[in-house]
């Protein structure tokens, strides 16, 4: 960033007569203090500021302007301490010795502060005092990328509801029928029935006799009915006795 900076120069002197009953905007005290007036043969007050006459035809800032009249250097301390500006139209009061003096008078709040803040906007003023160098326009913005909108969720499906399972009603089995209780005839005939002693029982049939016992096998006299067949056959091989 540069910066606009004034050539040494001399400077000016504010003449009051040059801007009486007009509005002044000090836009910066950048000295103060005392010197001698060889035409009143003392020490008198002085201050030099940046400037602006608002109600001259073309206002413009003017810097470097020295101003000597007591009126109004004594309103512009406070401002060169803090760097304020200050806001006044140029003016006269009587004093004793019958001159009027030249001061700084206040402004009208309302309408001169307003005239002040249009001259500022349209004439913006650097830490310098210098004119503000008018600024090209910046450049316009990159267009930027439209968001895609988020795909709307499309909804599920419901599945349907199973529906309740109809059952056809079951026949009702007919009821049991309920047991009539005996009549006096059949007890009776049950008692006389209870009291005829049993039958006896039927004959076995005759069982058939018995067969007679078989002789005893024998072999030279010796009985062989218990005898093993190997017995048996050794037997067979023996002499037979006469």
């Amino acid at each position: 960033m540069t910066h606009q900076f004034a050539q040494p120069s001399s400077g000016s002197f504010f003449k009051p007569a040059d801007h009486h009953g007009h509005l002044i905007l000090i836009i910066a005290v950048t000295e103060t203090g005392e010197r001698y007036d060889s035409m009143y043969g003392k020490d008198k007050p002085f201050a030099v500021v940046d400037m602006v006459d608002l109600d001259d035809p073309a206002p413009k800032l003017q810097q470097g302007v020295t101003v000597s009249h007591p009126g109004i250097c004594n309103k512009l301390g406070t401002a060169a301490r803090t760097g304020e500006m200050v806001l006044g139209r140029v003016g006269q009061i009587p004093t004793e010795k019958g001159n009027p003096a030249w001061v700084l008078g206040p402004f009208t709040p309302g309408a001169d502060d307003m005239r002040a803040s249009a001259w500022l906007t349209a004439n913006p003023i650097n830490n310098f005092g210098q004119p503000a160098q008018q600024q090209a326009p910046a450049p316009a913005p990159a267009p930027q990328p439209q968001p895609v909108p988020a795909p709307v969720p499309q909804p599920v499906p419901q599945a349907p509801a199973p529906q309740p399972i109809q059952y056809a009603p079951q026949p009702v089995p007919p009821a049991a029928p309920v047991p009539q209780a005996p009549t006096l005839a059949q007890v009776g005939q049950a008692m006389t029935q209870a009291q005829q002693p049993p039958a006896a029982p039927a004959a076995a049939p005759p069982q058939p006799a018995a067969p007679a016992p078989a002789a005893p096998q024998t072999i030279g006299g010796v009985d062989v009915t218990n005898l093993t067949p190997e017995v048996i056959a050794l037997l067979q091989k023996l002499p037979q006795q006469q």
